[in-house]
Parts: C-alpha cells; structure tokens; sequence
C-alpha cells in the first residue's frame, strides 16, 4: 500500500518501554539511547500513544504484552521522540525504528506486527473485507483458559495508565535496578534452566535435529536467542527451529 502523505504537522513517533527489562540499547545512526527494552513502536497524534495501553489496538501481542505488565504491577513506560511532523515523516521515523529494533517475529524486540508505514489516518475497511473478516472468525471456539484471560479488564483509574513519564521519573526508574542483589534462590533457578538439555526441532518435518546439554551450547551453536521462550511456550520459534526440554 502506498503512503498518502497528510501534511499536517501534528504527528509524533512514540515507543513503549518495558520497566521490568533495564538495558541500553542504542538505535544505530540517531542519537537515541533506550534505557528499557522496547517493544512497541508506533506514530500517532492527539491521545494515539495512550490508547494502545487502554486495549484499543488489534494487535493481540501487544495488548497481552501491556496488560500482563500492568495486572504486575509494572505499567510499560511511554516515551514520546519526535513531534510536530507530518504523516509521511513520522512513517518514515517508525519505518527506521522498527528496521533497527527489529521485530520478535525474527528474534528482535518489537511486537509490531509490520515493518512500519502502514495504518493511514481515516482508513476504513472496505465491505468486502469487513465480510471476510467476519467469516473467519465464525466457528472459532475459544477455550475456557482464554474466556478467563478475556474477562480480566484493565482498570480505567490505574495511577499511569498512558501517562507520559517525566525526565526525572525516567532516571530514577533507571537506578531503580541497579546493585539489586537476587536471592539465592533465583540464581538457582536460572542456573538450572540454562543447564536443562533441549531439543532442537525442525519447523517443517518436526524431526529432532540435534540436543543440546544446555541452552547456552544450544545459543552458540545456533544463534538462537530465545530458546528459553519457545520452550516454555511463550514464542513459536527461535533462530529458525522450533526448541523443546529433554
């Protein structure tokens, strides 16, 4: 689909970070420094960067992705990094974000669903596809797990829900981690989870390619960075293969 640039100056890109991931992650050619993992990256105007933590997005990742982090505790942190843009500018900023943080579909971090451009303000689906859309969703049988999941709402007075966090606020969430001591117990726990031996499985033939003693000899064989995820269920896939516990 081609971009139709709408030349109003009121957009701005926006990104959602994660509070319980700290890093320091560097998106190559601006100067841009991520001091929590992001894992959403969108344009808008007005209230746009609020609305997808409120449940209003179509992309199921990125609504479970935000709601677990707020039944926890944790809201995802909203940063605002460009404004006072036009459309066509602020596809192109979301384009060169996603292409840098790249999508977890390929291993990256974002749950975008597409690489950017998309989602042109005013875009009403034609009825055609609004019957095929329809069609495909009669039948669908939703398990009991997922009707539970479904009625769990979002309460509308969460203290930061979609609010912009401040300069200050920021740096004190950063040191927040920082010289934080984990307990013995979980140290263990992740020691034992990397030294589990896994399976490493074709996605195609479901045939068992190789085992691994461990996931970290499985990571630097194969490249695969989240093993650990696909075997807990989490992600499909991971390096290309799909990965199971012996």
């Amino acid at each position: 689909m081609a971009i139709v640039d709408n030349m109003e100056k009121c957009y701005y890109n926006y990104v959602y970070l994660d509070p319980t991931k700290p890093c320091n992650t560097k998106v190559f050619g601006i100067d841009l420094i991520f001091k929590y993992q992001p894992f959403y990256v969108g344009k808008g105007k007005n209230n746009r960067k609020a609305l997808e933590s409120k449940g209003g997005s179509t992309n199921r990742h990125l609504t479970n992705t935000i709601n677990k982090l707020i039944r926890d505790g944790n809201p995802p942190i909203i940063i605002q990094i460009n404004k006072e843009l036009s459309e066509h500018d602020a596809f192109q900023n979301e384009i060169y974000l996603i292409k840098h943080l790249g999508l977890r579909s390929n291993d990256g971090l974002l749950v975008n669903l597409t690489n950017g451009g998309g989602g042109l303000s005013g875009y009403k689906h034609t009825e055609e596809t609004k019957l095929i859309i329809s069609e495909k969703g009669k039948g669908r049988i939703v398990s009991e797990k997922t009707k539970e999941k479904i009625s769990i709402t979002v309460s509308k007075n969460h203290h930061m829900l979609g609010k912009l966090v401040s300069e200050k606020q920021y740096e004190l969430l950063t040191t927040m981690n920082i010289g934080r001591k984990q307990t013995k117990d979980h140290i263990a726990n992740c020691a034992k989870t990397k030294h589990k031996a896994v399976k490493q499985i074709d996605l195609k033939t479901g045939e068992i390619i190789r085992i691994f003693d461990s996931i970290t000899e499985a990571r630097k064989y194969t490249g695969a960075s989240k093993i650990s995820e696909v075997c807990r269920k989490t992600r499909n896939k991971s390096g290309g293969y799909f990965w199971e516990y012996v």
